[in-house]
C-alpha cells in the first residue's frame, strides 16, 4: 500500500459474532471469516473492520475488553488471527481493528486489582469518586449512561464494606479508563504498537470523543443533556496526535477512524488533519431523510467538512448500533416497511454513495439487502442496553441490525451455523442467502459487486461534485473523474420521472428496470458519464 491508502477505499464492516460460524457454537469466529474472505474479495472491498475480538466476557459482545492483546478464544487464537491478516495482506485487503479506549471491562486484570483493596495503586486507572450524603450512599453527580440509569455503581469492598462509586457511561460491567492517570496513556500506546508490529493496518476508535472527562465531574447543565461535561474535552486532541505520530512512524503509514460524535462540525473539525485522526465517520445519511433536501444537505456538508479538514469523507449507510437502512428508508404501509421500495431505494443510495469522493465503510450484510428485525423475542435479546431500559420504555436496543448472515438457502440455520445461532434468525432469513443471489443477476449482492467494480474503475482526479437542480423530487449532481463528468439521478418522487440523457452513456441502473424509454422509475437512480468538452 502507498501512502495516501486510507482516502478513498471501500471499508467493510464485519460484525464478526454474525458473520460465519465455522464450529458450531453459534457465533463467527475467525474460521468463518476464513471461509468467507472469498466473498468480501468478491464483493469488491478494500478492507475489513472487525469488530471486537479481544478477549471479552462479552457483557457488551467485545466492548467491554478483557485483554487488549490477545484475541477471544471462541473467535480464535493469536497465531492464527496474525496469520489471516498475512492473507488478507496477500489478496489485496488491509485489516483494522476496533479498540476501545474510553473504558474496558470489569474482568480486566487492572480492575479486578484495583478493586481488591482500597489504597491499591491501580485505582487511579479508574473514575472513583465518594458518593453524597451521609454515608456517601448517592451518586457523586446525576450523570446518567448511554445505556440506561444512573453512570454510577457503588463500590462493594473485599470485606464487604461500601466504597466509592466508579463512573461507567455505558454498562456497569464497562467501567471507565482515567486518562488523567499517565500509565492510561502509556499502556494504550503499547496496544497499538503490538498490533501494529502484528500486521493491522489500523483502528476504528470506539466512542472517540469519550475518554477525557471534565475535571471535578459537574452536574449536568441541563439533566437530559450532559453532553458538554461528559464528553469532547479538549483534552483528547493530545492523546489523537500522539497516535498519529505513532501511525506515521510505520510504512506503509497505518491509519484511525473515529466513532466521533459532538454538538458541531466545529468541534468534528478538531479531530481530524495532520496532528489527528485520518477520518472520522459521517454519520448524516444515517439520520437523513428520504428527501432532496435532506440529501442534498447531507452530501454538501460533508464535502465541505472534507475540504475545510483535507480529511476525506467517509460515507455510510447502516452499523452495529443502527436500524438497517433497508427498513429506515423504507415507506410505511398499515404502519410497516414497505421492504420492496426500502430495497429500491436502499440501491439508489449505494449507488449515490459510491459515485463521490472520499472513503466509504458498509456494513456486514447490507450486500444482502437485509432488513431491520422488529420481532426478537424479548426473552432472546442480547443486547445490553435494552435490560437498562426504565419501566415503560419502548426501546429495544440493537439486536435487529445483528442478526447472523444467512448464507445457504434451504439449509439449517441458514448455513450461517450447525445449530441455534446467538440470536435467532427469522422465518424465511435463508431467502437472503449469499448462494441464492449469487446465482441472480438482479440481486442485491449482484448490484453491489457491479457499482463496487464500477467505483473502482472510476475514481480517480479530483472528484469535484456540483449539486443540479432537476426537480423538487429529484436528487441530481455531477462528478468530475478524469476527463469525463459523471451524473448521478436519483427520483424521490412517486411518479416516474423524465430524464433527458444528454448523449451519455448509461453505467448503472440501481435496478434493471429503473430507466426504461427515458423515464427515470420511483426510487430508482442512474449514473451516466460523458466526456467533458
Amino acid at each position: 500500500m502507498k501512502d495516501g491508502w486510507w482516502r478513498t477505499p471501500v471499508i467493510y464492516q464485519v460484525y464478526w459474532r454474525s458473520f460465519l460460524d465455522s464450529n458450531g457454537d453459534g457465533l463467527g469466529d475467525l474460521g468463518g471469516l476464513q471461509q468467507g474472505l472469498d466473498h468480501l474479495v468478491d464483493l469488491g472491498v478494500d478492507g475489513l473492520w472487525l469488530n471486537p475480538m479481544f478477549p471479552s466476557p462479552q457483557k457488551d459482545h467485545g466492548y467491554d475488553v478483557a485483554d487488549y492483546v490477545d484475541v477471544e478464544p471462541t473467535f480464535g487464537e493469536l497465531e492464527a488471527f496474525v496469520e489471516f491478516v498475512s492473507t488478507c495482506h496477500e489478496r489485496g485487503l488491509f485489516v483494522l481493528l476496533d479498540i476501545v479506549p474510553n473504558h474496558c471491562s470489569s474482568a480486566h486484570p487492572w480492575f479486578v486489582e484495583a478493586m481488591s483493596a482500597p489504597d491499591h495503586p491501580l485505582r487511579s486507572r479508574f473514575h472513583l469518586v465518594e458518593g453524597r450524603g451521609e454515608h456517601g450512599e448517592h451518586p457523586p453527580n446525576d450523570w446518567q449512561s448511554i445505556f440506561g440509569g444512573p453512570a454510577w455503581t457503588r463500590v462493594v469492598e473485599a470485606d464487604g464494606s461500601l466504597g466509592p462509586w466508579y463512573l461507567h457511561m455505558f454498562d456497569s460491567s464497562q467501567p471507565e479508563l482515567n486518562w488523567n492517570d499517565p500509565a492510561v496513556w502509556d499502556d494504550m500506546e503499547d496496544v497499538l504498537r503490538f498490533w501494529f508490529d502484528r500486521g493491522i493496518d489500523g483502528f476504528r476508535i470506539d466512542v472517540a470523543h469519550g475518554p477525557i472527562k471534565a475535571p471535578g465531574y459537574p452536574e449536568p447543565t441541563h439533566p437530559t443533556d450532559a453532553f458538554i461535561e461528559r464528553w469532547d474535552q479538549p483534552g483528547i486532541h493530545d492523546v489523537y496526535k500522539r497516535w498519529r505520530a505513532i501511525a506515521e512512524g510505520y510504512r506503509p503509514e497505518r491509519m484511525f477512524i473515529g466513532e466521533v460524535h459532538v454538538g458541531s462540525t466545529q468541534r468534528m473539525m478538531e479531530y481530524l488533519g495532520p496532528e489527528g485522526l485520518h477520518l472520522a465517520f459521517q454519520f448524516s445519511f444515517i439520520k437523513a431523510e428520504w428527501s432532496k433536501a435532506s440529501l442534498e444537505a447531507t452530501i454538501d456538508e460533508a464535502l465541505e467538512f472534507a475540504s475545510a479538514t483535507a480529511s476525506p469523507a467517509n460515507w455510510v449507510l447502516s452499523n452495529h448500533d443502527e436500524p438497517r437502512h433497508v427498513s429506515r428508508f423504507a415507506p410505511k404501509v398499515n404502519g410497516d416497511p414497505d421492504l420492496k421500495r426500502g430495497n429500491a431505494r436502499a440501491r439508489s443510495l449505494l449507488m449515490m454513495m459510491l459515485s463521490l469522493p472520499g472513503t466509504v465503510t458498509l456494513y456486514n450484510g447490507e450486500e444482502l439487502g437485509l432488513p431491520e428485525v422488529t420481532d426478537v423475542p424479548d426473552d432472546a435479546r442480547q443486547d445490553p442496553a435494552f435490560f437498562r431500559q426504565p419501566e415503560g420504555s419502548t426501546y429495544k436496543g440493537r439486536d435487529g441490525c445483528r442478526i447472523p448472515m444467512p448464507w445457504v438457502h434451504g439449509a439449517p440455520h441458514a448455513g450461517f451455523s450447525t445449530t441455534t445461532s446467538w440470536l435467532p434468525m427469522p422465518e424465511g432469513w435463508d431467502s437472503y442467502a449469499v448462494d441464492l443471489q449469487q446465482q441472480n443477476p438482479s440481486s442485491m449482492l449482484s448490484f453491489y459487486r457491479e457499482a463496487l467494480a464500477l467505483r473502482r474503475a472510476t475514481l480517480a482526479g479530483n472528484g469535484e461534485v456540483t449539486c443540479i437542480d432537476l426537480g423538487p423530487e429529484v436528487l441530481a449532481y455531477t462528478v468530475a473523474w478524469n476527463t469525463a463528468v459523471h451524473r448521478i439521478v436519483v427520483n424521490l418522487g412517486e411518479v416516474p420521472l423524465d430524464l433527458d440523457l444528454d448523449g451519455a452513456t448509461v453505467l448503472l441502473m440501481s435496478q434493471p428496470d429503473a430507466f426504461i424509454n427515458g423515464s427515470l422509475a420511483p426510487d430508482a437512480g442512474v449514473w451516466t458519464s460523458k466526456e467533458a468538452m
